[in-house]
């Protein structure tokens, strides 16, 4: 994740995922798995092409987000090379305060 925010407005993590790679990318998937009690987080994306130094934007659905509160959580984003059908992910974790 290039940046990322936890926003009880927008009902989710806002993340702006950077391919820093030097070629195309497929992003299939997006999840969180939040370590926050009450918080869980789901998400699946469409198949989506992220050419090499470019951007994506998402936001992973979340509930139980409280503004104020601390939320932490395991990112694993899920994609392929160009012209391949091997998944690879790339993994982080997130600790932020929500905001309204």
């Amino acid at each position: 994740a290039n940046a990322w925010n936890v926003d009880a407005s927008d009902l989710g993590v806002n993340l702006e995922l950077r391919n820093n790679g030097g070629e195309t990318l497929q992003i299939t998937g997006v999840s969180i798995t939040s370590s926050s009690s009450g918080v869980a987080c789901t998400s699946d994306v469409d198949w989506v092409n992220v050419t090499a130094g470019s951007t994506l934007s998402a936001i992973v659905p979340c509930t139980g987000l409280t503004a104020g509160n601390s939320f932490r959580g395991d990112i694993t984003v899920t994609y392929r090379k160009a012209d391949s059908s091997l998944d690879l992910t790339s993994t982080g974790t997130i600790s932020e305060k929500v905001v309204a």
